[in-house]
């Protein structure tokens, strides 16, 4: 898919699958999985003998896959699924799998609580890989699927032509909006905390672009701000792999920095023509993750300014 329209595609991915629950959920994940890799085979319940502990088996991987997708998240609920998921399993299906992957669609990350479940689980059974697959995860893997399947799977068609649209990523509009709401310039802590002078000479972007990171590294204590005051600590780790996967995308497909950091803008807002207000929080967003080396690298060791030469905009 086009960059324009994977945006679009993953805004009714997202759409799409929060309206999704138990069964449907379900299939879902069915659909998605089974375009994405040969050996991924759903396994149905049959009679009184249920599913033998297995929604679903990746069979050369050695991967049994358990969903989970309740109407309303409930962590005794979660924990009660996940426990007797595994307990069938292991009881119905011994040696035939080594990977135990927990799915579920709860849009911000499994439940904290659930934690010491899992570290349980891997104490007691050694032997075995635990994985949670949660619909951060699955974007990941439905992105990289052939067009024909992404429009067979969303039921309707991924506009071919350049659309013009919003907010980029849905989930960063909260993010946005605390930034919009609480910049002041009482807010700026000095000198930018940068993660490195070499790191800003060595992306090669123009003098426009450092300046405008440099600016936004001023207040992005807000966005740790933000993070900070978030229920759900995998969050920030889900957003930062979210940057992490589309600048790996931008810069498989464009070598000039200044065009990917163009990509990345319209990652974060949307390409729609954006307000000045929406443009600072934008660069606040971006110099945040750019410090933490989700976007962009840092240099190799050695590295010295004058090996760096501006190269010509393709």
């Amino acid at each position: 898919m086009r960059f324009e329209q994977r945006m679009y595609a993953q805004m009714l991915f997202y759409r799409k699958l929060y309206e999704l629950e138990e069964n449907a959920f379900e299939s879902f994940f069915h659909s998605v999985m089974q375009s994405a890799t040969s050996d991924y085979t759903p396994i149905r319940a049959y009679g009184n003998i249920g599913d033998r502990g297995a929604d679903a088996m990746a069979l050369c991987s050695g991967k049994l896959y358990a969903c989970f997708g309740p109407r309303v998240p409930n962590v005794e609920r979660l924990r009660k699924k996940f426990t007797t998921d595994l307990e069938s399993a292991l009881t119905q299906r011994p040696g035939q799998f080594s990977t135990f992957v927990f799915v579920h669609n709860d849009r911000i990350g499994l439940h904290p609580d659930l934690s010491p479940t899992l570290r349980s689980a891997q104490k007691a059974h050694p032997g075995l890989t635990f994985e949670t697959l949660d619909p951060v995860g699955l974007w990941r893997i439905f992105r990289k699927l052939d067009l024909e399947d992404v429009e067979d799977i969303l039921g309707c068609e991924i506009p071919v032509s350049e659309a013009v649209y919003g907010i980029g990523v849905d989930d960063l509009k909260p993010l946005l909006d605390h930034v919009n709401e609480h910049r002041r310039r009482d807010n700026e802590t000095g000198p930018p905390p940068m993660p490195s002078q070499e790191k800003l000479e060595f992306s090669n972007l123009d003098e426009d672009n450092q300046e405008a990171l440099i600016g936004g590294m001023k207040h992005s204590p807000l966005v740790r701000q933000y993070y900070d005051g978030r229920v759900f600590p995998l969050e920030e780790a889900n957003t930062a792999q979210g940057f992490r996967d589309e600048y790996l995308d931008i810069k498989s497909e464009i070598s000039d920095p200044d065009l990917i950091i163009e990509r990345l803008k319209w990652y974060v807002i949307g390409n729609r023509l954006a307000n000045e207000r929406q443009l600072r929080a934008m660069w606040i967003v971006l110099a945040y993750f750019f410090e933490r080396c989700h976007i962009f690298d840092n240099p190799p060791p050695g590295w010295t300014a004058s090996q760096q030469e501006r190269q010509p905009v393709r």
